[in-house]
């Protein structure tokens, strides 16, 4: 009576108290308190489950468009509760979550416990908001989708006229610096890639379209961090920096590649908000690059593209650059790196001939090191090319006024991963060629053979950040694993094709985690146990697990203009990886990368979460897909999502003819998979749906 038809004190909604017993009663109206009788009805949808989310986000009434089953338990046990248990129970949208008698768009970075972790501070996205928001948007669910929305807008509107977004609040107000004092670039990059996110899981263009001047703002504050007027590359041979002789190298003359190369200098790191990096460091950088270019594709989305040319072009200068100036191209000499680098970098491999200060950690491994050192330009070399290296340096420092190149270099692996994931690294001399991805399993080779404590996804970094590489001395992130390099550390694994990487050192070990106990606390220990000591019923790992599985291992990606793309990662017709208990493998000499074919080439699965609903083998698919928008009224149609979706899946039966059904329209056609298995063709959206059926004639 008291919750579902309203019969408690306004003053105990929305509140915690002391159990039932504090509630009054209250009397309802009827004959023997001398009142007309009262009556009255309501409707209960209840779904019986005993697993950590809502039943029926599983769609138990699927499309008659689609058959088959779900998806295997553990990955629906732990995709859902990676969504519902945990990012879900952040949100703070409701009266009286964050200010008494209002509802205030702010997540929390815990569920509520009914205190909340980092108590009273909210928004974060650098990059936490981002992980959670990603799995509320993916999840298809509409009502989290809208919340999301308002979490975004809430960080938007305090903006400053320069673009920089607030790092979090405390309470109701923004503050623009992380809780170490110092200013990232984190909060301004993932914050409009959470926007981005939330516009095509939603399919709502029309806001997409209101609120790019907000976006474009917001990314002003990153326009303003590159520095086009770098000095010239070191050659391949010995040379000063002012010699002209580095582009004759790079088939370039001096005017034009210097125009052509570009790189952020900033003050503070990406996602890390304790470590100290500054200057033109590879995280950002990194990060930057792919920022860029999904900017780019919505700019052309909603007409631009011009700024979306220019946006392209920048990415690619960045990149370029960082493979030119950024890369540790020593080979493993004992002398600290120092014939071959460019500067001072970690060339050698666990070597213990190092310059290095810093404290020692609590656990185990490798000597605590951090590292700092320069080098002249003139008695050394240095090149964005050749096939030697394995990893970006933390930063570079530029040339000094003694004309020496400085370096700093903790072999960071979330800056290494994220340049893996966005396609940077290259081993081709102009910096910017087709290397067939060589340098980039080179960075992962070195990061699972690091000595670095591959059993837990995924390590911060190879030398160890002491107090004197940390703000305030706080090193609580300095020896521990995080979500949000996990995530990249997947994405990287699916750049270069490496699917057993990808489930058995990341994916398999946290969906177990998340099975197990539900809740996640904030970090993972070296070996993979999760830290007590840190912070409880955090975000950031089940959010990460959600999206790794939705997004990555079955590969599903709603983009601009109501487009669907389907490419499963990592899965075998027979599910063998769904059910892979996650350990690493022995096998060092491959590395992980060329173990035989593991996977099939012909995954197959069926996928029904809320609005989505995917039946995928290598020779039928069938999609039925909601991409009608958010519709908050009459006025508030989307009209932008009819017309032709276009629909990309892979890997099907390789260069097949497939007959490609529109079922509500009667409509069919034929479309041919290429010779890799990739099948594209586009179909007319059919009241906001985008629903076809491909089959081979042999079905």
């Amino acid at each position: 009576q008291e919750v579902l038809f309203g019969g408690g004190e306004g003053s105990w909604l929305e509140h915690w108290g002391g159990g039932w017993e504090g509630v009054a009663p209250t009397p309802l109206p009827g004959p023997s308190n001398d009142t007309a009788a009262m009556s009255w009805s309501d409707v209960v949808v209840v779904g019986v489950n005993d697993r950590d989310f809502p039943i029926l986000a599983a769609n138990a009434g699927l499309p008659t468009s689609t058959q088959g089953d779900n998806l295997p338990s553990a990955d629906l046990h732990a995709l859902l509760t990676g969504t519902y248990a945990s990012p879900a129970g952040c949100l703070c949208t409701h009266v009286n979550a964050v200010a008494e008698g209002v509802a205030v768009a702010q997540m929390a970075t815990t569920i509520a416990r009914p205190d909340r972790g980092y108590q009273g501070t909210y928004n974060y996205f650098d990059p936490d908001n981002y992980l959670s928001t990603s799995a509320l948007v993916w999840s298809g669910d509409r009502f989290l989708q809208e919340q999301v929305r308002m979490v975004l807008e809430r960080s938007g509107s305090f903006l400053t006229p320069e673009g920089q977004l607030p790092h979090h609040f405390e309470g109701l107000q923004p503050t623009y610096v992380a809780l170490s004092g110092e200013i990232q670039t984190g909060p301004n990059v993932f914050w409009i890639l959470s926007c981005l996110n939330y516009a095509k899981a939603s399919a709502n263009w029309r806001w997409l379209r209101g609120y790019m001047p907000t976006l474009r703002l917001a990314s002003r504050f990153l326009f303003s961090l590159i520095d086009h007027d770098l000095p010239p590359p070191q050659a391949s041979f010995q040379a000063t920096p002012s010699s002209p002789a580095w582009a004759a190298s790079a088939g370039a003359t001096a005017s034009t590649q210097e125009k052509a190369v570009g790189l952020a200098k900033v003050s503070g790191s990406l996602m890390i908000d304790v470590f100290l990096r500054s200057n033109y460091t590879s995280d950002t950088n990194a990060m930057l690059v792919g920022f860029f270019r999904e900017f780019a594709r919505a700019e052309a989305f909603v007409g631009n593209t011009t700024g979306a040319s220019e946006l392209s072009s920048l990415a690619d200068a960045i990149a370029k650059a960082m493979n030119l100036y950024l890369w540790c191209a020593g080979e493993g000499d004992d002398d600290g790196g120092q014939g071959g680098d460019g500067g001072y970098c970690d060339s050698a491999l666990l070597s213990a001939a190092k310059t290095t200060t810093g404290a020692g950690r609590e656990e185990g491994g490798m000597p605590a090191k951090t590292t700092t050192k320069t080098t002249t330009a003139t008695t050394t070399e240095k090149s964005g090319g050749g096939s030697s290296g394995d990893h970006f340096v933390t930063q570079w420092n530029q040339v000094n006024t003694d004309g020496e190149w400085s370096y700093r270099d903790f072999v960071d692996y979330d800056a290494n991963l994220v340049s893996v994931a966005h396609g940077i690294p290259t081993d081709d001399p102009s910096g910017q060629g087709d290397d067939g991805g060589a340098r980039a399993k080179r960075i992962l080779s070195r990061v699972d053979s690091g000595g670095q404590c591959r059993a837990s996804s995924t390590f911060v970094s190879e030398r160890y950040y002491g107090p004197n590489d940390t703000a305030g001395g706080n090193t609580g992130d300095s020896w521990c694993a995080m979500g949000r390099i996990a995530w990249f550390d997947a994405l990287a694994r699916q750049a270069v094709g490496d699917a057993d990487g990808f489930n058995s050192l990341v994916l398999n070990p946290l969906r177990a985690q998340v099975l197990r106990t539900t809740w996640m606390h904030e970090r993972l220990s070296c070996g993979g146990a999760q830290q007590l000591n840190r912070t409880s019923m955090y975000f950031e790992y089940p959010s990460t697990v959600a999206m790794l599985l939705s997004r990555v291992r079955y590969g599903i990606e709603l983009g601009y203009g109501g487009s669907v793309a389907v490419r499963p990662f990592g899965l075998e017709g027979d599910d063998k990886a769904a059910s892979n208990k996650g350990e690493a493998s022995d096998d060092d000499e491959n590395d992980g990368f060329e173990v035989g074919a593991p996977f099939s080439a012909s995954p197959s699965f069926s996928y029904h979460v809320n609005g989505v609903h995917i039946d995928f083998s290598a020779t039928r698919v069938a999609l039925d897909i909601d991409r009608t928008g958010y519709q908050g009224g009459a006025d508030d149609d989307n009209d932008d999502n009819s017309g032709n979706s276009s629909v990309t899946l892979s890997p099907v039966a390789p260069s097949t003819a497939f007959d490609v059904a529109v079922p509500r329209l009667n409509q069919t056609f034929q479309a041919i998979s290429d010779a890799d298995g990739l099948l594209s063709f586009s179909v007319p959206m059919v009241s906001g749906h985008v629903v076809a059926v491909a089959t081979t004639s042999a079905v």
